[in-house]
């Protein structure tokens, strides 16, 4: 990963709902990073395969292939991209994916949220050179 101030790098967002990616992509491309996104872990899949990323923001729950799925894909495939993962979380957690969350132990960036935790979570992430537990 390229060394500096964080600014400029290439984030993925991974998530369904449209008003978050949204949000979260014009709050990305104003701090100066290039993002890219996925609807589902499956399509994020893809993108890894031919794209380095610098940090990647998923949802734990999507259609096709959810956070937890496309976090042991990539584990298995790009191992240090997973060390690169925020989780974006919802509402309550079910008992199952409080375990997954406690076992992959990457940060969380809980909804609702405003722009400064965005902002936080993300420069802390890149400055750290991956993504730190919470």
């Amino acid at each position: 990963m390229p060394a500096g101030d964080g600014k400029g790098r290439r984030i993925l967002v991974v998530d369904d709902e449209a008003d978050i990616v949204n949000l979260l992509v014009e709050i990305l491309t104003r701090e100066g990073h290039q993002a890219d996104t996925a609807p589902n872990g499956s399509a994020a899949l893809t993108l890894v395969e031919g794209h380095e990323y610098d940090l990647i923001l998923c949802d734990l729950r999507m259609p096709v292939l959810d956070g937890p799925g496309f976090y042991r894909e990539l584990q298995r495939r790009r191992p240090e991209l997973s060390r690169r993962l925020v989780f974006i979380t919802g509402d309550a957690l079910s008992a199952s994916m409080a375990t997954f969350l406690a076992e992959a132990a990457r940060p969380r960036l809980p909804k609702p949220f405003s722009v400064p935790e965005i902002r936080e979570i993300v420069a802390r992430a890149l400055s750290d050179g991956q993504a730190e537990p919470s």
